[in-house]
């Protein structure tokens, strides 16, 4: 019988990771399993710990613990995040350590013991990285046990980068069959109102950073007013907030969009949407569009291999070049236009395809089976070589 806690180790808690962090963590904690999060205490700019996380780990009884620092590709503070780490552990041996990212990972396998599988997974990869970089998180990758992805497209683009890994898999997010019991966040009532008398929500969700592509969304309003009535709300905040807004009056738009910033359980919004817009220039999932499968809601994405991917190439929405306002206007005026009963279909059978592929019980099962290869490997290469620890 393995024991010892299960470990995870993460940048920040945030976003779609942040999430499949604290669904994966607080499922093993209900199965029984002792589970330590760590993750980093000091922000940085665009990251952060979502405090709605942090409270739902805690309050499942998951150990947790921030430090500094697990983002920062620092050796002193990496090493000092290693050192608080253990002494949490107070002794124990973990019996797997899961990090959810490179600089998280290199900690992990310096933590690990013997016999004990170190299992990441590549939840995003930055199109910012320097070369040296790169070639650092590919080298940490290749050290550890296994390398989940949460998508096909998203471990293509890390063979493509060079990536040549000891096993991989693929475990797509998950999240809750039931959409949550949130109210619709206050101060969006106007725009309910807006709704009612026939006006169209275009909703985005994601922060406002320059890969999550809003300036696209903002670019193609001008033409759609001439043609709906429509309002854009985008919820997620960011450094990119001031160049938007300044964008949306430059444009003279600013009255058709509405800047919601950061909302707890932000899936509420799409109970007043007509349309979820998901512009992002790169994603390894695209945990907005599964909640949009779940609620009901159609999507209109950029065509990027892990939207595709997501979406069937269009089987179950619309998909525009990413790169081209126009064809954001040409996409979205189509979905504006469809009549119902299309509509209908296509939210019908996206919801079908999240019930088979995205709920979160689904991740947990596909996690349990990437976790008992990365154990069988390591006992096979520690049954190899009897004196490695």
């Amino acid at each position: 019988m393995r024991t010892g806690p299960i470990v995870h180790l993460t940048t920040f808690l945030q976003g779609g990771a942040g999430r499949a962090v604290t669904l994966l963590a607080c499922a093993q904690r209900r199965a029984g399993h002792d589970v330590v999060v760590v993750t980093s205490r000091t922000p940085a700019p665009g990251y952060e710990n979502y405090q709605e996380y942090l409270d739902t780990i805690a309050a499942a009884g998951c150990r947790l613990v921030q430090v500094d620092s697990l983002f920062k590709r620092d050796d002193g503070l990496n090493r000092a995040a290693l050192d608080s780490t253990r002494a949490a552990l107070q002794g124990q041996r973990p019996q797997l350590v899961h990090a959810h990212a490179a600089v998280p990972a290199r900690i992990g396998l310096r933590l690990a013991s013997r016999g004990c599988p170190v299992v990441q997974t590549m939840h995003g990869w930055s199109r910012h990285k320097t070369p040296d970089q790169v070639a650092q998180d590919l080298d940490i990758m290749r050290e550890v046990d296994l390398v989940v992805f949460p998508s096909a497209a998203a471990a293509e683009e890390l063979r493509a980068a060079g990536g040549s890994f000891r096993a991989t898999a693929i475990v797509p997010c998950g999240i809750p069959v039931g959409a949550p019991a949130a109210p619709l966040p206050a101060g969006l009532e106007h725009l309910q109102r807006r709704r009612a008398q026939g006006a169209r929500v275009l909703v985005t969700i994601g922060s406002l950073t320059r890969q999550k592509n809003h300036a696209v969304v903002i670019d193609a309003l001008p033409p759609l007013v001439e043609r709906h009535d429509v309002i854009a709300l985008l919820v997620g905040e960011g450094p990119e907030l001031p160049e938007l807004r300044a964008r949306t009056v430059d444009l003279g738009v600013s009255d058709r969009v509405h800047f919601a910033g950061y909302v707890a359980e932000a899936s509420s919004v799409l109970a007043i949407a007509d349309v979820l817009v998901q512009p992002s220039l790169t994603e390894s999932f695209g945990i907005a569009v599964a909640e949009a499968f779940r609620a009901g809601v159609p999507v209109v994405a950029n065509n990027i291999p892990a939207l595709a991917e997501l979406l069937a190439g269009g089987a179950y929405g619309w998909m525009f070049d990413g790169d081209d306002a126009d064809d954001l206007v040409r996409t979205l005026d189509r979905g504006l236009r469809a009549p119902q009963s299309e509509v209908a279909d296509m939210t019908a059978r996206a919801r079908r395809r999240f019930d088979d592929l995205f709920t979160e019980r689904r991740m947990v099962d596909g996690y349990a089976q990437a976790f008992e290869q990365a154990h069988v490997a390591r006992g096979a290469a520690a049954n190899a070589d009897p004196a490695a620890d």
